[in-house]
């Protein structure tokens, strides 16, 4: 027979802390031992100390951070972990294991060492420069709770007069005096055994750039005279005796040697340096000839004869990591002997040049949209054995809503795309590349589509681009793109979109035939790369996209008074566009983040166009966006978009030429992997020019009054964050609503969460992969 384990329910859960809140006081001491004591926590005075208020506190705090055990943990007061922890029986059933692993089993006296953490505290005043303080300690124990107190007595705290460095004629020593202008000993400054640690490692980190290979920050010794008076000390950095002697010798690089086949199974076979190949000073042992010679002269920075350096070091196995080619990249350095030079290896073993992967995901939208897509990619990693990345991808997705109001108005999408990645710039007469950690990239991209919306109209797209991919370092990236076409064309439309054009003009460009030609430049900057979770910064994204400025310069193309120009016998799209994303993070506490983001767009049509081709307009609302209104319906301006969705009986995508979003959003980890938010987002899309009567596309124009047409939306959220993956689920309602008479658009105090009928209008649930932003 199956027993069922209780479930824990919210009721449960509230009961439980009703009973710790009514038994904490009586029952903390339950578990205790006779001849013990409860530990309740530690108390520190700082006395006589020369040091200002503020370092007095710091210091303080970090002194209690280092005094064991912690008592227990409590909020307000109010130990509940204990008290839970207290709850449980002595049977090893459900409810009793729930109630120890959430609890907490008491601090007990008997772990105390005073002794232990007299001597912790008085090392580290010392440490601090503190060189005669007295630490005395005690207990007290009362109705078996116990606490320990300590005093410090610190004393005054020693400075630095002076730093000297070693004054022999060896070249060692000399490099060492030629960037003493920068150390972090200062006169003045007090004594800290931190920062006199950190000015070894600063030694080492400079030696290391002229040469001195088998250098170690412990090859050196700071003496400490102290007796000079005045609470002064004089610090001499110095060699230890024992040094050995190419510790102190700088070194070059002699020749390099490249395994770029190299198989850890094999690897004694694979490190011999029988048929090598010569190109550019470095030898490449590669029987199979797997990789052209000329990839490792553009990865690699040392060259024969080069004084040896940590950055060229550390840039070569990062530009080869960053290539993306190679599974395993190890590095050694071998001393010729009786010689300061340096024999460098590089074993790099492949990943598979052939792979074959599948991607699915799914949606769901609070309209009863579901949906999904499958991806299927192919790459090959060494295309032309130059490491080119040819990427293919074969992918099918769907949308059906399948029960509501536009059930039967489907989305289909389906189609292919190769992408042909050259790692390094690709630049007619001109042989140009980066000398960071990162690759510069050449990318060729080839695209086609075919959207079909159900009981509507069929769309296909062809799209092409070339351009160029690099970063500066870890958080700033550029891409540029010279040529990027993109042709959108209609293969059919229904003979009921066609009804609904005649109702509905503005449909009418979702079925525009576009031609995009242009170039286009994405700058972006990300302060968070390499940055723990909730951690504070700035991420900005910046984009110029540009099209048909050449041809209609040359066309005189003029769509305003009726000279719409052609190029292959299709209108081409002129305008100008730019799209700034920033977002500003601020950290609270230790598991809380303030995020903030302000979107600015601006698409502004001229020559021959009058409106930003529909592919590149902006919208507003959905998972991303604003979350109280649903995708791609709020705009443009006070324009209602959701009466075409009423007439048309469907929901179309609501587009503009410009746009405002404004999002804050306080996370917080509310229990484990489980993440809470807050949030309030605002915004709205808008056109650029007026636009034709016949659209019925009344007060979408950007005008002065653009700040009183912002929609705007609350809501909370859950988020399981199981680092891989974070799935987000958010609720929104609207807030304000633009498409409403000027003095009714405010709508907080019509909130109805009783009624059926508000809640189907204004409660939109969001489930989505990831941050919103």
């Amino acid at each position: 027979m199956k027993i069922k384990k209780p479930q824990i329910t919210a009721a449960y859960t509230i009961y439980i802390i009703s009973l710790v809140l009514l038994s904490s006081g009586c029952s903390i001491t339950k578990n205790v031992p006779d001849n013990d004591a409860l530990y309740t926590g530690h108390k520190l005075e700082i006395r006589n100390s020369t040091a200002s208020n503020s370092y007095n506190k710091v210091l303080k705090s970090d002194l209690l951070g280092l005094l064991r055990p912690k008592p227990n943990s409590s909020i307000l007061g109010i130990k509940f972990k204990l008290g839970i922890y207290n709850m449980a029986g002595k049977k090893n059933n459900f409810i009793n294991k729930f109630l120890r692993k959430t609890g907490e089993p008491p601090v007990l006296l008997s772990q105390l060492n005073l002794t232990r953490n007299i001597q912790v505290l008085t090392n580290t005043l010392e440490n601090k420069g503190f060189f005669h303080a007295k630490v005395t300690g005690d207990t007290t124990i009362k109705n078996k709770k116990a606490s320990s107190s300590y005093v410090a007595d610190a004393g005054t705290q020693y400075k630095i007069n002076e730093v000297t460095f070693p004054d022999d004629s060896s070249a060692i020593s000399q490099t060492i005096r030629g960037i003493s202008d920068k150390t972090i000993l200062k006169k003045g400054e007090p004594f800290i055994l931190d920062v006199v640690k950190g000015e070894r490692l600063r030694i080492d980190v400079a030696l290391k750039e002229k040469g001195f290979y088998y250098f170690n920050p412990d090859d050196l010794i700071v003496l400490v005279d102290s007796t000079i008076g005045n609470t002064l000390t004089n610090l001499h950095v110095r060699f230890k005796p024992e040094i050995p002697m190419p510790n102190k010798q700088a070194y070059r690089i002699n020749n390099v040697f490249v395994y770029s086949n190299y198989n850890l199974n094999t690897a004694a076979r694979d490190t011999v340096k029988t048929d090598s190949i010569l190109h550019a000073g470095y030898y490449v042992i590669d029987r199979r000839k797997t990789f052209k010679p000329q990839v490792f002269e553009r990865m690699l920075r040392f060259k024969p004869g080069d004084l040896y350096n940590r950055t060229d070091h550390n840039l070569s196995l990062n530009r080869l990591i960053n290539l993306g080619t190679f599974k395993f990249v190890k590095n050694r350095f071998e001393q010729i002997p009786d010689s300061f030079k340096l024999n460098s290896y590089y074993y790099l073993t492949p990943l598979p040049k052939k792979s074959l992967s599948a991607e699915i995901g799914g949606l769901t939208k609070s309209n009863n949209v579901t949906g999904s897509e499958i991806t299927l990619r192919w790459r090959n990693r060494n295309t032309f054995r130059g490491a080119e990345l040819l990427t293919i991808n074969a992918y099918g997705g769907f949308e059906v809503q399948y029960s509501g109001q536009f059930s039967g108005y489907n989305t289909f999408r389906y189609g292919a795309e190769a992408n042909l990645t050259f790692p390094r710039f690709i630049i007619p007469f001109f042989d140009l590349n980066t000398q960071g950690s990162f690759v510069p990239r050449t990318n060729i991209q080839l695209g086609y589509d075919i959207l079909q919306r159900q009981k509507l109209y069929t769309l296909n797209s062809f799209r092409g681009q070339f351009g160029y991919i690099w970063k500066e370092n870890a958080r700033k990236e550029h891409q540029f793109n010279p040529i990027s076409i993109n042709y959108v064309q209609p293969l059919n439309r229904t003979d009921s979109f066609n009804k609904y054009l005649k109702q509905r003009p503005i449909l009418q460009r979702t079925v525009d035939t576009q031609f995009i030609v242009g170039s286009n430049y994405n700058f972006n900057y990300n302060e968070l790369v390499g940055r723990e979770k909730n951690a504070g910064g700035l991420y900005f994204n910046g984009l110029i996209d540009l099209s048909g400025n050449l041809a209609g310069l040359i066309s005189g193309a003029n769509a305003k008074q009726g000279k719409v120009r052609e190029l292959f016998g299709t209108p081409f799209s002129q305008y100008f566009k730019t799209e700034l994303d920033t977002r500003y993070y601020v950290k609270v506490g230790q598991k809380s983040q303030w995020a903030n983001r302000l979107i600015i767009g601006v698409g502004i049509p001229y020559g021959n166009s009058t409106i930003l081709p529909f592919v590149k307009q902006f919208f507003a609302g959905g998972s991303n966006s604003l979350r109280g209104f649903r995708s791609r319906s709020v705009g443009p301006g006070a324009y209602n978009g959701s009466r075409i969705a009423d007439s048309a009986g469907f929901f179309p995508d609501i587009t503009g030429d410009l746009k405002l979003e404004i999002n804050t959003e306080y996370r917080t980890n509310l229990v484990s992997i489980l993440d809470g938010a807050f949030f309030v987002d605002a915004g709205n899309v808008w056109l650029y020019n007026e636009p034709p009567p016949q659209s019925l596309q009344e007060k979408a124009k950007f005008s002065k009054n653009f700040l009183k047409e912002l929609a705007a939306d609350v809501g909370v959220g859950l988020r399981i964050d199981i680092t891989l993956l974070l799935l987000r689920l958010d609720v929104a309602i609207p807030i304000r609503k633009p498409w409403l008479p000027e003095g009714q658009r405010n709508v907080l105090n019509q909130v109805d969460f009783g009624s059926s009928d508000w809640r189907k209008q204004n409660i939109i649930w969001n489930l989505a992969i990831g941050l919103p932003f």
